[in-house]
């Protein structure tokens, strides 16, 4: 007779103690990225066609006999999201300069997945939590119920764009020359920190973590810049009214992505610093205002490379 412990089965008359279920999980952590792959691929087995993200579906309750283990299968997962968001909000904004149906449906299909894969992790993280032994992956675990809906609505953003494109083209409608050269610059600021993002993600990189707050504080600027010309361009006549919303709601769905990843940065900055995760208001205040000389740099960078640029497009 057989019995279940900890998602174990063990022979009657032996529980695994905590110290053995420590050494196990010793043992299995060499072989993490195998069990992961493993996992992964037999799910991708099942299904048809080529998974470009098959990490999305391989949330494996079995892994949970080494708490480790498990929590390595969510963080690729999670890495695995990150990508997809970048890679569908690219599709989402391209979408509104050239319209296609067949994307369309491409971006609706990738927004179901990462939906389904937050839905799934969250859960999956909430059980995974009573059985974490040691601070450094509760830290971690924490990390990604954090980050998680962050790069979630990183991706919403894709459909948002998406139906903003399908709009257009039902109505007819184009942007001023103008407005989509300043457009072009926006994206490339928002997809360049979004890169920034996926690799301090995937790299569990305060480097380029800590890159991201100052290409946020210029994309805040830029947003700025644009709402006002764009007004000014409605004054003058030189955009029609229905255009020019979609034109300011773009750039609110722009802005609050590079929100989002400023979001992210403060998370995996915060997992090994305490008095980040205890504050972020008040860290964020003394960044912005101690004249730090890297951050100062990294934000001038940033301002020639895309505030400048936008300056120089004629109104």
């Amino acid at each position: 007779m057989t019995k279940p412990v900890n998602n174990v089965t063990l022979k009657t008359g032996h529980k695994r103690t905590m110290s053995e279920n420590t050494a196990f999980a010793i043992i299995l952590i060499p072989f993490t990225g195998l069990l992961v792959k493993a996992s992964c691929k037999i799910i991708k087995d099942d299904s048809t066609g080529e998974d470009k993200y098959p990490e999305l579906a391989a949330l494996d309750t079995k892994l949970m006999i080494s708490p480790t283990v498990a929590l390595e299968g969510v963080t690729k997962g999670f890495i695995a999201m990150a990508k997809a968001a970048r890679d569908n909000l690219a599709l989402g904004i391209a979408q509104l300069s050239n319209y296609d149906e067949n994307t369309t449906e491409i971006i609706s299909a990738c927004e179901n997945r990462l939906d389904s894969f937050a839905d799934s992790a969250d859960n999956y993280l909430i059980d995974l939590s009573r059985k974490i032994e040691n601070e450094k992956d509760n830290r971690q675990l924490n990390m990604l119920m954090q980050c998680i809906p962050d790069v979630e609505r990183i991706g919403d953003y894709a459909t948002n764009f998406d139906e903003l494109a399908i709009k257009m083209c039902d109505e007819g409608r184009v942007f001023s020359e103008n407005a989509q050269a300043e457009l072009k610059i926006m994206n490339d600021a928002v997809l360049e920190i979004i890169r920034l993002t996926v690799d301090a993600i995937e790299k569990d990189s305060e480097e380029s973590a800590r890159r991201i707050e100052p290409l946020e504080e210029v994309i805040d600027d830029m947003v700025l810049v644009l709402r006002n010309r764009h007004a000014a361009r409605l004054r003058e006549g030189v955009c029609v009214v229905d255009s020019g919303l979609i034109f300011l709601e773009a750039l609110t769905y722009l802005e609050r992505a590079a929100d989002q990843c400023s979001s992210i940065a403060l998370q995996l900055l915060g997992k090994n610093n305490t008095e980040i995760m205890k504050n972020h208001h008040r860290y964020l205040t003394e960044l912005h205002s101690s004249g730090d000389s890297s951050y100062m740099a990294e934000q001038e960078m940033r301002r020639a490379q895309y505030l400048v640029a936008l300056e120089n497009i004629e109104m």
